[in-house]
């Protein structure tokens, strides 16, 4: 999850950057299968640069002993041999050995690639004759945030004098370093970097069997991938056969990922919950993960706290009791110190889940409830099966509630899911 300081950055990075640049936020670097320990918290595609930055929040500082980083709480120190400076290079040079094993490292070698590290909540003290640290590269409180803009353009400035000096020691002629990236050539570098950026964990699904098939999603699910990253709360809307339903899986691993996190990942049609928790039984994450559509849940909850209730089979009456045999067994659970909320909530088939029985059933499982928690809810309203399910104020509640993702570019290969004469349309 995006920390205070990246979220900062990236909020002044959205106010001062030229309309047609690319911003990155590379999260997932580091689950790529060949990793190489290195991350990086943007990626920005300019028309003049390609810029790596590196952001770190709270107290940064450095001495003999090495980096030491505290939260502005106070509450975590640590001490790293490894500093922003180190992190953010690492990174450079992954991503120029990337471009040359797919034999694309002209769009590295014909245009300025640079890094720089961002401190927005302290001053670094920089002593004398530090190697370590280049104080051309760093913004930190005195300029931040509004110098952000400057600092880019000073970032360029600087890597292009160094690509220059690199070009002339090694007797390259210099007009080989182009002065601009074309619109076209940006969009090439994002589609070359997005496999590493951007691991992507297949999902093939069919009435019977869960096929593990690693896939490159599109550019716009990358996107909205993205957009998750930067917001505790999004809407994830689109037709059926743009990729909601991978894109709800490849987000409850990311959330999983992080450390002390519990993640739900829910949805209305139990087959669909049984194979997606197939696909997640294969994950080091899925420890972390429970899939349950929401039958599926009450009933866990009811076990887990020993409670004999039974659940009613109809709609209409479970929605009249689903809530209170919730809240029965969270609380038989919270008086056993047995009961810890979800920290991220998935839900996926949104549109037949829009009732505020469940939504009242969710808030007392989630971490702050739907109100204040960080979730994802996919959701097509064109898809709706049981319309009685479907109650359009709070749709439109959490729909102006959450930070909106839209999906428009259709999946290439159909595959049949035999249940309720639905159909999943997943990415080919």
């Amino acid at each position: 999850m995006r920390s205070d300081a990246e979220k900062l950055v990236d909020s002044e990075l959205r106010r001062c950057l030229p309309k047609d640049w690319i911003r990155l936020p590379s999260l997932w670097l580091k689950n790529h299968p060949a990793k190489f320990h290195a991350e990086v918290d943007f990626l920005l595609i300019g028309d003049r640069a390609v810029l790596l930055l590196e952001v770190k929040g709270g107290y940064v500082s450095r001495d003999q002993d090495g980096w030491h980083f505290e939260t502005k709480s106070g509450g975590k120190k640590e001490t790293k041999q490894e500093g922003p400076f180190d992190q953010v290079r690492e990174a450079y040079y992954a991503l120029r050995e990337h471009l040359r094993n797919l034999d694309r490292i002209n769009l590295f070698h014909d245009y300025v690639w640079g890094y720089g590290v961002i401190l927005p909540e302290c001053i670094l003290a920089i002593p004398p004759g530090d190697a370590a640290i280049d104080p051309q590269i760093v913004l930190d409180l005195r300029d931040f945030p509004g110098g952000l803009g400057d600092f880019v353009d000073r970032l360029t400035d600087v890597w292009r004098a160094r690509c220059l000096e690199v070009k002339r020691n090694n007797r390259i002629p210099v007009e080989s370093l182009r002065a601009t990236i074309p619109p076209r050539v940006r969009e090439e570098i994002e589609a070359n970097l997005r496999p590493l950026l951007q691991p992507v964990r297949g999902l093939a699904l069919t009435a019977r069997e869960v096929e593990a098939q690693i896939r490159r999603l599109t550019l716009e699910q990358y996107r909205a991938l993205d957009q998750a990253a930067l917001n505790e709360q999004i809407v994830l809307v689109g037709a059926a056969g743009t990729g909601k339903t991978v894109l709800a899986l490849e987000q409850t691993l990311r959330q999983a990922a992080e450390d002390n996190h519990r993640v739900l990942l829910t949805c209305f049609n139990r087959l669909l919950a049984n194979h997606l928790r197939q696909r997640v039984q294969s994950q080091p994450e899925s420890l972390r993960i429970d899939v349950l559509n929401y039958h599926q849940l009450v009933s866990k909850l009811l076990h887990d706290a020993s409670l004999t209730s039974q659940i009613p089979e109809d709609w209409v009456e479970f929605n009249l009791r689903s809530e209170d045999l919730v809240l029965e067994a969270v609380d038989r659970l919270t008086a056993q110190k047995r009961f810890r909320p979800y920290t991220y909530l998935v839900m996926d088939e949104g549109q037949d889940l829009m009732h505020p029985a469940f939504f009242g059933a969710m808030s007392l499982l989630l971490n702050g409830g739907i109100e204040n928690g960080s979730w994802t809810i996919c959701i097509d309203p064109a898809q709706a099966i049981f319309e009685h399910q479907f109650e359009k104020e709070l749709y439109e509640n959490v729909f102006n509630r959450g930070t909106k993702a839209l999906l428009t570019v259709r999946a290439r290969k159909k595959i049949t899911l035999t249940h309720n004469a639905r159909c999943a349309i997943l990415p080919a």
